[in-house]
C-alpha cells in the first residue's frame, strides 16, 4: 500500500516532505529560511542558501514529475548543508550547460540560469541518483565562504 504524503508533513524540526507544486515552494523556502534565522546564521549565507533553495526546488517542481520531495536542512559549525530528494524523473542538474551570459538577453536561450545562479552561489552542488531517487546537496562553509 503506498503512503499518503499530506502537502507538508514535518517529520522533525530539520525535515520537511511535500508534494512538489508551485503551492509548497514558499513553505520549502520558509521552511530552511527558519532553519537558518534558528541558527543566526550570516545573512549573506541565508540568502544565498535562499536563492539556491528556490531555483533547485523549482526545478524539482517544474521538471521532475515528483509525486513528493524531502528537503533536509543540516546546520552545524563548519556547514549549512540542504539536502532535496525525489521520486522525479531523472535528473543531474550539474548536467546543464552554463548560459553565455555574456550575450544580450535577446539572443540568449532561455532556461540554466538558475542553475547557474546556484553554481556560483553555493561552494558546493552535488548530484547523485540511487533507488529511482533523485539527490541534490546545497553545501555552503560557514567560514571563508565565498
Amino acid at each position: 500500500m503506498e503512503e499518503k504524503i499530506s502537502s507538508i508533513e514535518t517529520n522533525d524540526s530539520q525535515n520537511i516532505t511535500v508534494i512538489p507544486s508551485s503551492d509548497t515552494i514558499p513553505q520549502v523556502q520558509s521552511f530552511v529560511e527558519i532553519q537558518m534565522e534558528k541558527a543566526m546564521l550570516p545573512m549573506r549565507i541565508s540568502h544565498k542558501m535562499s536563492i539556491s533553495v528556490d531555483e533547485l526546488f523549482t526545478n524539482i517542481v517544474q521538471y521532475s514529475s515528483a509525486s513528493w520531495a524531502k528537503v533536509s536542512c543540516h546546520i552545524d559549525e563548519e556547514k549549512v548543508e540542504v539536502i532535496m530528494l525525489d521520486n522525479g524523473v531523472r535528473y543531474n542538474p550539474l548536467l546543464k550547460t552554463d548560459p553565455d551570459v555574456s550575450s544580450s538577453l535577446e539572443k540568449r536561450q532561455i532556461g540554466g540560469l538558475g542553475i547557474f545562479m546556484a553554481k556560483k552561489l553555493l561552494d558546493e552542488l552535488d548530484y547523485e541518483y540511487s533507488n529511482n531517487l533523485n539527490k541534490v546537496t546545497l553545501l555552503i562553509k560557514r567560514k571563508e565562504s565565498k
